[in-house]
């Protein structure tokens, strides 16, 4: 059976502050955020009553759709169903699956990686568990086997919230009036000390190739990029402990922390105009890459290059 991984479907990034989050995209991107609780106000997400509905926000950028979830509004049931946080970061990501999505949870199976259902209990089933919102299968690997937590979920259960739905959709070309010159998303880092691990995954799961094996002197990492589809995924090993891509990965150990998103932009000056404006410093800037400080930028090292890892081809959902 053939599998086919439609798009990277919402990374998820924990906040204590929604608010402060909608500014940071509006005022930094460029981007408007879409409150949940609008959108079912809209009637384009539909839940249960007794469902949270102001638990998280959604920020389309350019070929992403990005999540942000407060888990302390995260209460279903009488339960909060994350743990609460400190200060904000990203925590994991997934894939809308447009075919295959039971070959997917039978290789993983087969090959010893569990799997979890939406509350994160471990499923040892041939049936795939349904969510708790909608009747539609949805499963995650259990994060001590894969390193994350990452996501399965159908591409046709995705609503119209997201804009990669809309029939015919394709990448929209660079605004004049975009702050940071998006072009599209660039890569996804993973810290690691252990890429065989998420490599079971990644390739022996999912069919990704490994198009590179190399240093990255942005991270001070030595790395591995992976190609799945129209997107590339970087597992990057810390070679400086004193780094502040260690340092991150130091408070997941020994599991891997989702670093970094990574955007191919085409002005890479407007970036560094946009983040001086803003008052947020860089982690690290070269002539072809600037990184912001995660602490000024919502807990996330951004990172805007003007050449990507991969060349990829058209972005499309036709």
């Amino acid at each position: 059976m053939t599998i086919l991984l439609d798009r990277i479907y919402h990374p998820s990034h924990r906040v204590t502050d929604l608010g402060e989050v909608e500014r940071f995209f509006r005022t930094v991107f460029g981007r408007h955020s879409l409150p949940r609780h609008s959108l079912i106000m809209a009637g384009l997400v539909q839940q249960p009553p007794e469902f949270p509905a102001d638990y998280c926000t959604f920020t389309p950028i350019a070929d992403l759709f990005f999540d942000s979830l407060d888990p302390a509004r995260y209460v279903w049931g009488g339960v909060q169903r994350y743990p609460s946080i400190e200060s904000p970061h990203l925590d994991g990501y997934g894939w809308g699956v447009g075919e295959g999505i039971q070959e997917i949870w039978d290789r993983c199976r087969a090959g010893g990686i569990r799997l979890t259902d939406q509350w994160n209990q471990v499923v040892d089933s041939p049936v795939i568990p349904s969510a708790s919102f909608k009747s539609a299968p949805l499963f995650w690997t259990l994060q001590e086997d894969t390193g994350l937590r990452y996501e399965f979920y159908p591409a046709s259960s995705i609503g119209p919230y997201d804009h990669r739905s809309a029939p015919g959709w394709s990448l929209p070309p660079v605004s004049r009036h975009d702050p940071l010159a998006i072009v599209r998303t660039s890569h996804h880092t993973v810290a690691t000390r252990d890429p065989v691990r998420a490599l079971r995954l990644l390739v022996g799961i999912l069919g990704g190739e490994i198009v590179d094996v190399r240093h990255n002197p942005v991270w001070g990492s030595e790395s591995t990029f992976v190609r799945i589809g129209d997107d590339t995924h970087e597992l990057a090993v810390p070679l400086d402990e004193t780094s502040h891509l260690a340092a991150d990965l130091a408070r997941r150990d020994p599991l891997d922390s989702y670093y970094s998103i990574g955007f191919l932009v085409d002005d890479l000056d407007r970036v560094a105009r946009t983040l001086e404006r803003c008052g947020i410093p860089w982690l690290h800037r070269s002539e072809t890459a600037i990184v912001s400080d995660p602490a000024q930028s919502i807990g996330v090292p951004w990172g805007f290059y003007t050449d990507a890892p991969i060349v990829h081809g058209d972005v499309s959902n036709s």
